[in-house]
């Protein structure tokens, strides 16, 4: 009875200060978003296995997902392979051993927001 009360006050309230003003506890406004910043502190292993290579990296603050990127090609953007996941690493697989591989992390915010971090490298054993 008491939870339907609140409501219907703050339903007939014209204002926030008048609902405020009837003693119920409102919920606080809305924040906006942060921006996130981009993956730092990235690492790369050689995985168990030859052809395997294991990317780890910082938390960031605010993302929801992460994609995971490698390519034997940087610059060309076509050439990126990609993975995702919630977790701070990735292991890639099937990679030819004795190739230099580039990977990168971009963080993904919760309005889309997308960062990519800085682009490190490593010889496939």
């Amino acid at each position: 009875a008491l939870l339907k009360l609140s409501r219907y006050v703050v339903i007939q309230s014209t204002s926030r200060t008048m609902a405020e003003s009837s003693g119920f506890t409102l919920s606080k406004d809305p924040a906006p978003t942060p921006p996130i910043l981009k993956p730092e502190g990235l690492q790369l292993f050689n995985g168990l296995n030859a052809g395997e290579l294991l990317v780890k990296f910082n938390k960031v603050r605010g993302a929801r997902a992460y994609i995971y990127q490698v390519s034997l090609d940087p610059a060309d953007e076509s050439k990126w392979v990609t993975a995702h996941g919630t977790i701070r690493q990735n292991l890639f697989t099937d990679l030819e051993s004795g190739k230099k591989y580039y990977v990168r992390v971009a963080a993904i915010g919760i309005e889309g927001q997308v960062v990519y971090s800085d682009v490190v490298s490593r010889v496939a054993l």
